[in-house]
């Protein structure tokens, strides 16, 4: 039995389309550290070293409990205000009578972040805790092997394309709205029944054009796009594009999302 626990909302077979769902997923299955959903906790296993990621689903009891335990974070989006989207005040700064857990931070062996932009909003809010960037989140070596063959393939259409999903914060409405003002040929494109064909079906498309509403904390939709040498039309208020390594694309960004990855790992077992 593992000694360790990975502590998240939902998992992969639940969101199969979710980014931070699919970093979960590898990072569980190469630390051999099994996932348990928050809603199957109704106590901790002080014998193991925990790992948590997503808790909104977590009891309120639970969460009070984690600074007791040993553990780190892996960090997808802002637990440090109830909305967890920082976003929504001027400059990312929220009121101080709003910070909450707090302690989860501080007490954290380590806390790691997806990307610089992800984790400069938690110092520019006074967040205090061992935050480590990731710089570009982790992907699993078979993710980027797929990214790489879609690569090669080549375009079916140069029109352009646009994610259609009803997350509100993907901003679907606006993207549509961008492409008819500026009579662009576009279609949508939807979940598909896996992400080898929805990543299958985007790679034919020359150019994706995408507009979140919120600050993401790295966004893989835009970094896979780039991967599969489409061209990006985009905002620059997010973690992957306020990146330096998002001017890369094709076999360079996979070759970079590569190594980045194996180094992420490192640092998350160093602090285990």
């Amino acid at each position: 039995m593992s000694s360790l626990a990975y502590v998240t909302d939902f998992t992969s077979r639940e969101i199969p389309h979710g980014g931070s769902e699919q970093v979960d997923d590898y990072i569980s299955r190469a630390l051999d550290a099994p996932i348990t959903r928050c809603k199957d906790i109704t106590s901790f296993d002080t014998s193991k070293f925990h790992i948590f990621s997503h808790i909104s689903t977590l009891a309120p009891d639970l969460v009070s409990r984690i600074p007791e335990l040993d553990y780190i974070v892996i960090e997808h989006d802002y637990k440090f205000h109830a909305t967890r989207h920082p976003w929504r005040f001027p400059n990312s700064l929220v009121p101080r009578n709003e910070l909450i857990n707090l302690d989860l931070y501080r007490n954290a062996r380590a806390v790691f972040t997806q990307t610089d932009d992800h984790r400069n909003v938690f110092e520019r809010n006074g967040v205090q805790g061992n935050f480590v960037s990731l710089k570009s989140s982790i992907w699993s070596p078979a993710d980027l092997a797929l990214l790489a063959a879609l690569g090669t393939a080549g375009k079916n259409t140069y029109k352009y394309v646009i994610y259609d999903s009803a997350n509100w914060i993907k901003n679907t409405a606006k993207a549509v709205s961008f492409c008819r003002d500026n009579n662009l040929d576009f279609e949508l494109l939807g979940n598909q029944p896996d992400r080898e064909t929805f990543l299958g079906k985007m790679a034919g498309y020359s150019t994706l054009v995408f507009f979140p509403i919120a600050r993401e904390s790295m966004c893989r939709l835009v970094v896979e796009a780039r991967c599969l040498h489409m061209n990006v039309i985009t905002t620059k208020n997010y973690g992957a594009t306020l990146s330096s390594w998002f001017s890369l694309a094709g076999r360079e960004l996979i070759d970079y999302l590569a190594s980045q990855s194996a180094e992420n790992l490192a640092a998350i077992r160093r602090h285990l």
